[in-house]
């Protein structure tokens, strides 16, 4: 017995519902009161500082951008959970769909995966491709120290400045590559500077008392004061944003 057209049609939308449905069960509820950093996995010990700044940028341009991170990733993708968070949240205005979810899972008994999720309105500044870059060359370095703040504000650094139209997004790219080229160079410049002391230092030094030590190098980013929210007003909430599959990510 073939069901008419109709039926089929009405079959498959329920299955479709139902399937969303099931997924978006796995998704964390919209924080209540709204906020724009979720640290369910307790590793940002900066969140209240890195609120405030999200919530200006988001005064400023209108654009909103959720840190969220978790233990867990349910059983779905990275791109999946991210791209559902952001679509059941409602990150981003409903008439530009101007939100971004930067998502991390952290490392635990599984490996550790973050993935940049854009709203539609996004997409053409923030393509796929330099989704990965900020992913892969400014977040998971510091991830892979456990420096799970650090890695976020490098990421915040990139995307709030091509965001706002500050940075241009092939510019990066080319940079990032660039950046990708000086490091290797950099680490055969050492070990040629290395084996040159291995065969010379010591003549230099007369063979005996001698040392040498390698300072190291200093640095890190300041973000503000220490204490706790600086009080911009609060968050006023998300603006029913959509998401269509925008967004790249890595795991280390």
């Amino acid at each position: 017995m073939k069901l008419p057209m109709k039926i089929k049609s009405a079959l498959l939308t329920l299955m479709v519902l139902l399937a969303t449905i099931g997924t978006f069960a796995q998704i964390p509820d919209k924080p209540n009161p709204p906020k724009l950093v979720n640290d369910f996995a307790g590793i940002l010990p900066d969140a209240n500082i890195m609120e405030d700044s999200l919530e200006e940028f988001a005064r400023k341009t209108s654009n909103q951008i959720v840190v969220v991170t978790i233990n867990d990733l349910e059983g779905l993708d990275k791109a999946d959970f991210a791209q559902q968070l952001g679509q059941k949240w409602g990150v981003g205005g409903k008439k530009y769909n101007n939100g971004i979810v930067i998502l991390i899972k952290a490392k635990n008994e599984t490996k550790g995966e973050a993935f940049i999720a854009t709203g539609y309105g996004m997409e053409g500044a923030l393509p796929d491709a330099v989704c990965y870059k900020v992913v892969n060359h400014e977040m998971i370095p510091h991830f892979k120290e456990n420096n799970y703040s650090e890695g976020v504000w490098a990421a915040l650094h990139i995307l709030m400045p091509i965001a706002k139209g500050e940075i241009d997004v092939n510019n990066y790219a080319e940079n990032a590559d660039d950046d990708t080229f000086i490091g290797i160079v950099f680490i055969f410049v050492l070990i040629f500077l290395f084996i040159l002391y291995c065969f010379f230092g010591d003549k230099h030094s007369g063979g005996k008392g001698g040392s040498a030590t390698f300072g190291g190098f200093g640095g890190g980013f300041y973000h503000g004061s220490s204490g706790g929210s600086s009080g911009f007003g609060g968050f006023g909430g998300f603006g029913g944003g959509s998401f269509g599959g925008g967004g790249a990510g890595g795991s280390w």
